[in-house]
């Protein structure tokens, strides 16, 4: 089983005691877990299902009078197993933030090639697309945070899982530096608005660094 960040975030909230679906979804909307992960009530009771299937938690069933019985989940000792390797997660510690808006630019370089009133229809579609125009950025790798107190992480585990979040988000900012040299020395070039996706790719991922190294010296204090 390959765990999800929803599947952390319920045996990091099971780990607190057993609870129905109810009430954890109710918990997860109070602390604003949808900022980092992207779930429903569907999504939940699914993500429930298949940690039971894969032997990750325990159900046990609670009549109630006059009302559906109510399914009462807990984490297990193969559950807590998969919540330790969260630390060690590279879907977690590489995640790659790719903005949807960066098309616009992407895009407007078509226009400058052949069949433009094409892509003009296409670029116009695109301008009224809300998936786009809407998008919420979630960065996965905060999950760090705010489980960190319900997985009892210490700062010497905080600080090791920063620098390796560090290392990730330099070796990014090399490829994407090392795509720009490469393109602008093509026989093509560099056109004006893959330069403005690239300046802007290049931009949030030293800002990204810059953020977590000061964070690694004030955990280090």
């Amino acid at each position: 089983m390959i765990p999800t960040p929803t599947d952390y975030i319920i045996l990091a909230y099971l780990a607190d005691g057993p609870q129905h679906g109810y009430s954890l979804i109710e918990k997860l909307t109070q602390d604003n877990l949808q900022s980092v992960a992207s779930f429903s009530v569907p999504n939940i009771y699914t993500a429930l299902r298949r940690l039971y299937r894969n032997g990750a938690i325990g159900l046990k069933t609670r009549k109630i009078r006059n009302r559906p019985d109510q399914k009462i989940y807990s984490i297990n000792e193969s559950g807590r197993e998969i919540l330790a390797g969260f630390l060690e997660d590279e879907n977690i510690l590489r995640q790659q933030t790719r903005f949807r808006f960066d098309l616009l630019f992407l895009l407007a370089d078509k226009m400058e090639s052949g069949a433009k009133e094409l892509w003009r229809e296409i670029l116009a579609g695109f301008l009224e697309d809300k998936n786009i125009l809407r998008q919420r950025t979630r960065f996965r790798f905060d999950l760090l945070f705010l489980l960190a107190d319900k997985m009892e992480s210490d700062a010497k585990e905080l600080s090791d899982t920063v620098s390796r979040r560090i290392t990730s988000l330099s070796h990014d900012l090399e490829c994407i530096q090392q795509d720009w040299r490469e393109t602008e020395a093509s026989d093509r070039g560099l056109s004006k608005m893959r330069e403005v996706a690239l300046r802007h790719q290049i931009r949030f991922l030293k800002s990204e660094i810059d953020f977590y190294k000061k964070l690694l010296r004030e955990l280090k204090e």
